[in-house]
Parts: structure tokens; C-alpha cells; sequence
């Protein structure tokens, strides 16, 4: 959603890309083929209305609470004070429709989906133990 594929290997987009050949646009920006970049776009991408259905940010299961990269309390408090309202805002996001402006999409972004440097603290990015 947030088109940051440099971890993406050479080729990483070839299985998408069968699946998806349909979307694929060229995107001189990253090198990649943007199959990926068209489907997860918010509001619109051809994968979102069936990804949004199912989505978690974090999930906890049983004493366990599952998330890409870190949660903590300040996380819930900032959000709505529960992994539900946090997962809540971050569908609303992602099915809000920017069309191809990106700076209004990443000023509307929620802190919680972070991306790159600057947002270290966020579930998705966040390395650190607490």
C-alpha cells in the first residue's frame, strides 16, 4: 500500500505478476513491475475489497498478540485504547480511495503504519523489545 519495495528481490514480482498481469504498469521509480503497487492501492486496488474483509494489523490469540513488528501500549492508547480499534482504523484507511495522490494518502496515513526511518516506533516497522 505504501509502494515500499526495496526489499523486493529481482524477479520478486513474478509470481504476482502471473497472478496479476492484468495491473502491471511499468514504475521507473523502483524497478519493480507496480502489478503489486496497482492491486494494494487504497480505495481502489483490485486486491483490497478482499483483503479489507479479512485484515488485522494485530490479532491476539489467546496471551499471544501477533503483529509484524512490535506492539505496545502506547500503540493501543494512541488508537482507540484496543487491538479491535486499532485494526478498525486501519481498514478505514485502507479503503479510503486517494486516487494517485500519494502525499494526500501519506498525510491521511495513520502513525500506526509508519514506513522507513522516521516511523521506527510503528507495529509494522518496529524492531525493539520492551
Amino acid at each position: 500500500m505504501l509502494n515500499v519495495w526495496n526489499y523486493v528481490e529481482p524477479g520478486g514480482d513474478n509470481e504476482f505478476d502471473q497472478d496479476f498481469g492484468h495491473l502491471v504498469t511499468h514504475n521507473p521509480i523502483d524497478g519493480t513491475s507496480g502489478s503489486r503497487s496497482k492491486a494494494l492501492s487504497p480505495g481502489h486496488g483490485s486486491l483490497i475489497e478482499p483483503l479489507i474483509s479479512n485484515f488485522n494489523l494485530a490479532l491476539q490469540v489467546g496471551s499471544t498478540v501477533l503483529v509484524h513488528g512490535g506492539l505496545t501500549r502506547e500503540h493501543l492508547l494512541q488508537n482507540g485504547g484496543s487491538i479491535g480499534k486499532l485494526n478498525e482504523a486501519a481498514r478505514e484507511f485502507v479503503k479510503t480511495d486517494f486516487g494517485n495522490d500519494k502525499t494526500k494518502m501519506r498525510l491521511k496515513m495513520p502513525d500506526f503504519f509508519g514506513g522507513g526511518v522516521s516511523a521506527q516506533f510503528s507495529p509494522i516497522w518496529m524492531r525493539e523489545y520492551r
